[in-house]
Parts: structure tokens; sequence; C-alpha cells
């Protein structure tokens, strides 16, 4: 099931609720979903299956309840890049739950700034540390953008995870592109290279979350 550029806006319940007893997988990508479980639900996305979950270059806000919520079934892969999940404000309102208790065979979770949520940015399992692949480069951050009960639970931070406040452009009107503060903080970085860590190779310059644009390039006449 592929969903992209498709806006998922303030529903009573789960903006997708995806409950498979097979391998169903589930693609996301440049979707808005917005104030999501109104009055009932456990996660803007819901991902119940053991297929894929992937999500990209997407946002979840204003919810009143987890943005993501992984469970009880062992998806076969998870990918969550480049995506912000923030200002989910209920009292189970985790950026990602990620409750889990077995190892899924691949998960990335990397290049999201999940920021301003009511519990957690992500809250793991407590198997989930030993098996949780490549979580890393994500921003949590800080002050009014920080989550309520602080970046992670169980799940230690990646040597490159930020928490800093992402400077978005309008919050009240869903622009989450951000300011200088996560300016080229993506993977891959300066220092680690795209296939070549941290040899030589392509270095690229990634912001976290909702790319920026540069301001225009002043003249003098």
């Amino acid at each position: 099931f592929c969903f992209n550029d498709c806006l998922f806006d303030t529903c009573d319940a789960e903006g997708i609720y995806f409950d498979t007893t097979g391998s169903a997988d589930l693609h996301l990508f440049g979707c808005d979903f917005r104030g999501c479980c109104a009055s009932t639900g456990s996660a803007s996305v819901y991902f119940l299956s053991a297929g894929t979950l992937s999500m990209q270059k997407s946002s979840i806000a204003a919810g009143v309840a987890a943005g993501i919520q992984l469970t009880t079934r062992v998806p076969f892969s998870i990918q969550i890049e480049d995506n912000t999940i923030h200002g989910n404000t209920g009292a189970s309102s985790d950026g990602i739950f990620y409750n889990l208790t077995t190892a899924q065979m691949g998960c990335i979770i990397a290049n999201n700034n999940i920021t301003a949520n009511g519990r957690y940015g992500i809250n793991g399992h407590s198997t989930l540390e030993a098996n949780k692949g490549f979580i890393d480069y994500n921003n949590f951050g800080t002050g009014a953008t920080a989550n309520t009960s602080g970046s992670m639970n169980v799940i230690t931070a990646g040597a490159n995870d930020l928490a800093v406040d992402p400077s978005y452009t309008d919050t009240s009107n869903y622009n989450f592109a951000v300011g200088t503060s996560v300016k080229a903080e993506g993977f891959p970085d300066a220092a680690r290279k795209a296939g070549s860590n941290p040899a030589a190779g392509s270095t690229w310059y990634v912001d976290i979350g909702v790319q920026r644009q540069e301001a225009a390039a002043s003249t003098t006449v």
C-alpha cells in the first residue's frame, strides 16, 4: 500500500490504522498528518504488520496520541527518514512508540526532527537496545521544542543525535522547513561519507527534517 502526497487532517481516530495478519507493506512519501486521534486512537500512524514500514519526507503534527506506533507483530523492516514529528501533545504522545520485543530484519530511523511531543521522542521496549539497528542523526529539540519526558527512553542516543531548536518556519501553518541549527547535520555527513566511513567518497550536506532554502545572495548595485 502506497500513499504519496496525501493529507490526513483532523481525523477522529488514527490517520492510518494498518493491521494485517500477513506481511503487507506500507509506504508513505510526502504525506502530512494533522490533528489525528482527536476523539480516540493510539497513533497518527499505527503499524501492526510483519511487512515493511517506509516513511519519508512526511510530517505528523498536532495529534492527541503518538506520532507512530509499532507494536506486537515484528516488521520485516522499518525506514523512517527525513520526517518531522512535532507537537503531538497527549499524555501518551511519544514521537515514535517502538514497542517491539523481538528484533526486526532492518531498522533505519534517521534525519528526523522529533520535537515537542507529550512524552518521549522515541520510546522503546526494554529488549530493543541490542537490536535497534541504525537510529542516529535525529534531532529532539530543546526548550519549547523539547519532548516532555526526554529525547529517548530505553534506547541510547546515537553519536550524532542533536537536541537543538530546529527553528521551524511556521508551525501554526505546518511549515516545518528548518533554520541553520540543523543545517547539514543529517546522514551522511562530512565525517561519515556515503558508502565509505570515513574514507574518500561523496560528502553530503543534508539538513535534518524538511530542507531549508538558502537566502538569495545579496547584490550591490
